[in-house]
């Protein structure tokens, strides 16, 4: 049996897990996104612990 095929078998048990990871992926990406949307200016970031000019 090859590696897709295992995949694919609805009694691998896999699905459960690979959904249950891809959404902790996808729910802590659309995090960064709301989070990060507010540090959009040049003064927003620093280097080495003081502001850019």
């Amino acid at each position: 049996m090859t590696s897709g095929a295992v995949l694919a078998a609805g009694d691998s048990g896999l699905f459960a897990p690979l959904m249950a990871f891809l959404l902790v992926v996808i729910v802590s990406f659309l995090l960064c996104l709301v989070a990060g949307v507010d540090n959009d200016t040049v003064a927003d970031f620093f280097t080495a612990n003081r502001p850019c000019p």
